[in-house]
């Protein structure tokens, strides 16, 4: 199941992109449970964008679990998510785009470190070994063993995720799905600089995506320090 925008561990900010090319970033913490978005300086999110209402063009609020839900009030430039045009309202999940007018909103994500990690530890010289050297598939099975030894799951996910690597099983890839929908959020942490979305290679998260108006090179630089990174793809 994807995750939900706002939704706990995740920690989410909003990226405005407007038409004349400047960006706002909005910490979603910060924000009201429930908030508009308008030209208007009373709107809580501000657009520098003609083709939106200067008024209210729309609101966002908080589902009881955090979610961020998008309420449309169908104004002829109506608001669209992933291309679709909304009606009503609409909850919002990792790697949306809303469009409204000229203007884009994205979001982008952190993830704390867990505040209580799995004892023991996988040995630190190894998990050096697998960050320094994302494409050596030797470290992670090394360490798919070691996790296994222990009943740790994420043992099982590198040994399948590896196989998959070399062809496609229904079955394999299914497990898979399972072991992340059941793990994911904990083998995420940590995310110390917000990304739009991530991908998982051989159990580990192996490619983000971020927007560079939420994103420095510190907080990239912090992320290949944490897991093993074979892409970057930025917005730019």
């Amino acid at each position: 199941m994807p995750f939900a925008v706002g939704v706990a561990p995740l920690e989410s900010v909003i990226v405005a992109f407007a038409p004349d090319g400047t960006t706002d970033v909005y910490e979603l913490a910060a924000l009201p449970s429930r908030f508009t978005v308008g030209r208007s300086a009373t709107n809580a999110l501000c657009l520098r964008d003609p083709r939106i209402s200067s008024g209210r063009h729309c609101a966002f609020e908080r589902a009881d679990d955090g979610a961020l839900v998008l309420v449309s009030f169908e104004h002829p430039n109506a608001e669209r998510v992933n291309g679709e045009r909304v009606r009503g309202t609409r909850r919002l999940y990792v790697g949306d785009e809303v469009v409204l007018g000229g203007s884009r909103l994205r979001f982008a994500h952190r993830r704390a470190a867990l505040a209580n990690p799995p004892s023991p530890s996988p040995p630190p010289e190894l998990m050096a070994a697998i960050i320094a050297a994302p494409d050596d598939a030797g470290p992670r099975l090394v360490l798919a063993d070691w996790l296994l030894e222990r009943g740790d799951p994420r043992g099982e996910l590198i040994q399948l995720q590896h196989r998959l690597g070399q062809r496609h099983d229904a079955s394999l890839a299914e497990r898979a799905a399972a072991l992340l929908a059941a793990h994911e959020a904990d083998w995420i942490a940590p995310l110390s600089a917000p990304v739009e979305r991530w991908a998982f290679e051989d159990g580990f998260v192996s490619e983000v995506k971020v927007l560079r108006a939420a994103t420095t090179e510190a907080g990239l630089a912090a992320l290949r320090a944490a897991h093993p990174i074979r892409r970057v793809v930025d917005d730019g």
